[in-house]
């Protein structure tokens, strides 16, 4: 989860779908006011062509932060003008095809965490030979 005026280094949030022909990358916004669902898709492209950049009304949002546990909150910014920040948990997600939630790492520095998630999320959504 992330927004397109995140200042966070390597702000990128991203949800894999993963299912035994590969997965789908999203970013999923946080920040409806801001980031249209055009904004999202142009942010999520500056990483990789094939991630899809979502967004959705502020209800939306709210309920897929409470079903995979996104802590978020909006914190008002005197002298800015940004007016605001969007405050965030970072994690990659790993979602099923319906939406389970398979993994959840925590954004770090070090990659070996994240290689690790992939490896289990493929090796376990493999179709039997």
């Amino acid at each position: 989860m992330s927004y397109v005026s995140c200042g966070a280094v390597g702000g990128v949030k991203v949800a894999a779908r993963v299912d035994a022909k590969g997965g789908i990358a999203c970013v999923y916004h946080l920040d409806p006011k801001r980031d249209t669902s055009e904004k999202a898709a142009e942010y999520a492209h500056f990483f990789h062509p094939l991630i899809t950049g979502v967004s959705g009304s502020k209800a939306q949002i709210d309920q897929l932060a409470k079903r995979y546990g996104v802590l978020y909150r909006i914190t008002e910014l005197e002298d800015s003008a940004m007016d605001y920040a969007v405050d965030h948990s970072s994690f990659f997600y790993f979602l099923s095809p319906n939406g389970e939630l398979l993994e959840k790492v925590p954004h770090t520095l070090n990659p070996d965490m994240l290689v690790a998630a992939i490896q289990r999320v493929t090796d376990n959504n493999k179709e039997p030979q």
